[in-house]
């Protein structure tokens, strides 16, 4: 019995086929998990159309950054932004406001009582030199005080 579940295994893995959508890097074996899935796990069961792997396209980076509440106002899509980043403080970046959070970004014990926006900044035509996860330092061109 154990044989023929051997082997049946075997030509279930030669039948398997995972397909990327492009070539690239593989940086994530799992998306964030929700109360539905769970942990890939060696010998675990995978449901059908299950996200294993993540690829995120390097020629459309993006930056999350977070604006205070006090600051938040004068920020609008389509604002100009140049980035700086940690790694490489010879290397100035550009990009423009993608999108502005309507809820604040998660506090903890230390920052409890700061309320900061997340942010999405897309980088035009990001250097090859930048690398995934990198620190960055946003300045965002803002205008006057928007009162809706």
């Amino acid at each position: 019995q154990e044989e023929a579940t051997l082997a049946s295994l075997e030509m279930q893995l030669a039948a398997c086929r995972i397909l990327a959508p492009r070539d690239g890097l593989v940086v994530h074996a799992q998306q964030a998990q929700s109360r539905n899935s769970s942990p890939l796990a060696a010998g675990g069961t995978v449901r059908q159309r299950q996200p294993l792997l993540t690829m995120p396209d390097l020629n459309q980076l993006r930056v999350e950054v977070r604006v205070h509440e006090s600051q938040v106002a004068r920020v609008a899509t389509g604002q100009s932004v140049s980035l700086r980043f940690e790694a490489l403080p010879q290397l100035a970046c550009s990009g423009r406001v993608l999108a502005i959070g309507k809820a604040p970004v998660p506090t903890n014990w230390m920052t409890s009582d700061v309320v900061e926006y997340p942010v999405t900044v897309e980088l035009t035509g990001p250097p090859s030199q930048l690398r995934l996860g990198m620190t960055a330092v946003a300045e965002i061109t803002v205008g006057p005080l928007q009162t809706r």
